[in-house]
């Protein structure tokens, strides 16, 4: 293990009727795994905003009515919530500030195109 004893480990997974670790446990827990968990988080919301910028080319092929409604949710609006996202990410101090960055920034990619998809009045709009 790394610098959380096992006895510590131990009396905490002993005590089965608690839902949640002591707050001396959970904050060692938090401070050991923060800078871990926002590396990957950063690295992750680049690719993932990359990739979703990407699909640009499939809004422009299989809904090309709204594709200009598209480039706005993307580009205007996505990539910079993304960016600010990042920003915020790398000054995260607690667990739930990184969960509720990466979070709103999951939902806010579906939530997007789907309310752009909501106008379309191409028939494949319903397969996108």
């Amino acid at each position: 293990m790394t610098s959380i004893d096992l006895a510590a480990v131990e009396r905490e997974l002993a005590a089965l009727s608690r839902l949640k670790f002591t707050p001396a446990v959970e904050a060692r827990f938090e401070a050991e795994s923060l800078p871990g968990r926002i590396q990957v988080g950063s690295i992750t919301l680049v690719l993932a905003m990359i990739l979703f910028d990407l699909y640009l080319v499939t809004d422009w092929v299989v809904v090309p009515d709204v594709f200009a409604w598209m480039v706005v949710a993307r580009l205007a609006v996505f990539t910079p919530v993304v960016l600010a996202a990042l920003w915020c990410l790398r000054r995260a101090r607690r667990d739930w500030q990184f969960d509720a960055l990466i979070a709103g920034g999951t939902v806010l990619s579906v939530f997007l195109p789907t309310v752009v998809l909501v106008f379309s009045r191409t028939e494949h709009a319903l397969a996108y």
